[in-house]
């Protein structure tokens, strides 16, 4: 009976345990969630990603609008987690929206956020400017103003130059305008100018106009006036075809005796009172030591050796441009001759020469007519308006060209055909110099440009017709173009051959003798004179 009483009384124990425990786990959750971390990632044009966190696992979702009255939700996220993410999607871009973040837990319990904003990006701007109304105004001899407009703040600028390889280019107007006016200073006068604008906006899209053209004045000058120091002045080449694209003319001034050309105020050079020259080197006076074994064609030379000089080049379309203002073209006048006076300021003095020189530019021969002058054995055909030298009778004759086919001209019309100078044979990257019925390969780009050659004008020819010239690989007897002295190159000098008896002595070939630029032939140091 009383062990009966004992379990009775035990289970009565573990049934009031057990009720108080079902009692205490009935106790209902009535906490919301805690939301921290709000914030906005991820913005785009068109969507956004809104994260935040909670301090118990609850679901997810997001009311967003342009107001506080919000009007869009996303999709409910049903399973729970402490870091929430949920991406909106379908804004518009560059707007303002706001949005509040909610999350709710297993029992019901509905946390909600403070309003919270982001705005989305602008679109991106992949449109470029367009351009309109380019013109050239203004113009004077020297000057002319570049003027366009736009349809959205952009930066200006032109590139400009005589062909339209263009070249030069004008300062950077900052883009706070949508209508352009640029200013292009130091132009050659009558020169023919080309020329394009571009406009670059904010998000970098850039505009570029197709190619102008304007052609600069006349310029309104005084003529020259004659100097108090008289000049000897000598043009290179003596002819110019108004066709030509030749890069220089070249000048020489030579002063006579008591004069130094150092003292030249090299910016008042003009030539014709007008144009400037571009590149200038000033010779200064020497003492002749060598005066044997010399023929009196070197007289002229030695003066100019014992003289102070200046070697001037101008651009030859400006030369031609300038000469050719106001001369009208007749097909029985083939060439005109035209004075070229150059003046300027030495010392407290003033200078001034004279000398003509002859302008070529009707009657041009067709392509592959073949010439000769009457007193020269040198032959060449016209092509495209430059003269190239045929160097031996055998590629005379293999070229398919006739003797009797040959027209005899003047020395100074073949003189007016520039020379066509530059080869590359076809499929070959080398280029050569052709001079005296040789060529040599040009291994130094620098020095190509530096003698003012153009890689447009390299003609592209047939194998074997560049196999007719004989391959110079070390030059030995040079000569500057326009000039007739002759050097003997050696050990890095050049050495001046001063007579032609010191040149037959020395057992020297006029064959070998390469013409060459100023720039090239400076190169080398002056030595001593060859006896």
């Amino acid at each position: 009976m009383a062990k009966k009483l004992l379990i009775t009384a035990n289970m009565v124990i573990a049934f009031a345990f057990i009720g108080a425990l079902t009692a205490f786990a009935q106790v209902p959750d009535v906490t919301s969630p805690v939301i921290t971390g709000v914030n906005a990632m991820s913005i785009g044009q068109t969507g956004a990603t809104i994260n935040w966190t909670t301090d118990e696992p609850a679901d997810s979702q997001v009311e967003y609008g342009t107001s506080t009255a919000y009007g869009l939700s996303s999709s409910l996220v049903i399973a729970t987690t402490t870091a929430h993410s949920i991406s909106v999607i379908g804004l518009t871009e560059s707007t303002t929206y706001h949005y509040l973040v909610k999350s709710k837990d297993d029992a019901g319990n509905l946390a909600t956020s403070t309003d919270q904003t982001f705005t989305t990006l602008a679109p991106v701007d992949a449109t470029a400017p367009v351009i309109s109304g380019v013109s050239a105004t203004n113009i004077t001899d020297t000057s002319a103003v570049i003027n366009w407009t736009i349809n959205e703040l952009a930066d200006g600028q032109v590139e400009y130059g005589t062909s339209t390889a263009y070249g030069l280019i004008s300062s950077l107007a900052p883009a706070t305008t949508t209508a352009h006016q640029i200013a292009l200073g130091s132009l050659v006068p009558l020169t023919t100018y080309h020329y394009f604008v571009k406009s670059k906006d904010a998000a970098n899209n850039t505009a570029t106009s197709t190619d102008y053209t304007f052609t600069t004045l006349t310029p309104t000058s005084t003529p020259p006036v004659i100097g108090e120091v008289s000049v000897r002045v000598k043009v290179e080449p003596r002819m110019l075809n108004v066709k030509s694209k030749g890069k220089w003319v070249q000048v020489r001034v030579t002063f006579p005796d008591g004069y130094d050309a150092r003292d030249v105020s090299l910016s008042s050079v003009k030539l014709n009172g007008v144009l400037s020259p571009e590149n200038t080197k000033i010779k200064a006076k020497k003492i002749k030591e060598h005066k044997k074994d010399r023929d009196d064609d070197d007289e002229e030379d030695e003066d100019d050796d014992r003289e102070s000089a200046l070697h001037l080049k101008f651009s030859r379309s400006a030369v031609i441009n300038l000469l050719t203002a106001g001369t009208a073209a007749t097909s029985t006048t083939p060439f005109t001759m035209k004075d070229i006076v150059l003046s300027g300021n030495i010392g407290d003095k003033t200078f001034s020469g004279k000398t003509t020189v002859g302008l070529l530019g009707f009657g041009d021969f067709p392509d592959g007519t073949v010439v000769r002058a009457a007193d020269d054995s040198d032959v060449y055909v016209i092509i495209k308006g430059k003269k190239r030298h045929i160097p031996t009778a055998r590629a005379f004759e293999e070229m398919g060209y006739k003797w009797n086919q040959i027209e005899i001209v003047s020395q100074a019309i073949t003189e007016a055909y520039e020379d066509d100078v530059l080869f590359r044979a076809e499929g070959s990257p080398a280029v050569y110099i052709v001079s005296g019925g040789k060529k040599r390969h040009v291994t130094n780009p620098s020095l190509f440009e530096a003698q003012g050659l153009d890689w447009a004008d390299i003609t592209v020819v047939s194998k074997k017709e560049i196999e007719h010239y004989a391959t110079v690989s070390t030059i030995t007897l040079v000569r500057a173009s326009g000039d007739k002295k002759v050097y003997f190159i050696s050990g890095g000098k050049r050495q001046w051959v001063p007579s032609e008896s010191v040149f037959n002595k020395r057992g020297f070939k006029w064959d070998d003798i390469v013409t060459v630029d100023d720039s090239e032939l400076s190169k080398h140091q002056e030595g001593a004179h060859l006896d």
